[in-house]
């Protein structure tokens, strides 16, 4: 597997120069594994970038009476551990298990810093790619919440 490009399939990665690629993918390991594998856990240390190569995973967050419900599917080209890497919170807001067997690349933080403070231009386009992400999926949430709002509103 060419580990660049593979990464340069993912949405977090898709604006990086092939040069870039190349060195993110230099400190990326591969992960194969099998359904239903936890790969974050709500509330725990969160290591690392991951990108979804091949393969689904869910996105669990236990309610306020203890119940585990699934948020989110992502696949293949999305990404996790990007909220913890950006805001410096190492704790994960959520808990990620494989939905089939998936492949991952994992880019670990300290690797992935150390990359950043060494080449300012890579960490520009890196910072840049998580921001538009992040504003995305704030997008998405503000339209979710809108919409069950009207549902709770309808209701009563």
């Amino acid at each position: 597997m060419d580990l660049a490009t593979e990464l340069g399939k993912c949405t977090l990665f898709r604006q990086m120069p092939a040069a870039s690629l190349a060195k993110l993918a230099a400190i990326a390991e591969a992960r194969q594994l099998a359904v239903g594998t936890e790969v974050l856990h709500e509330d725990k240390p969160v290591t690392a970038i991951y990108a979804v190569v091949l393969g689904t995973v869910r996105v669990l967050k236990r309610e306020q009476r203890g119940k585990v419900e699934e948020i989110a599917r992502l696949g293949t080209g999305s990404y996790l551990g990007e909220l913890e890497f950006a805001a410096g919170d190492a704790t994960s807001a959520a808990s990620v298990e494989t939905a089939e067997p998936t492949t991952l690349l994992v880019l670990a933080y300290d690797r992935l810093r150390a990359l950043c403070d060494a080449d300012k231009d890579l960490a520009a386009v890196l910072y840049q790619s998580l921001a538009r992400g992040l504003a995305r999926r704030l997008a998405n949430t503000n339209l979710d919440a809108a919409h069950y709002r009207s549902i709770a509103v309808h209701k009563t």
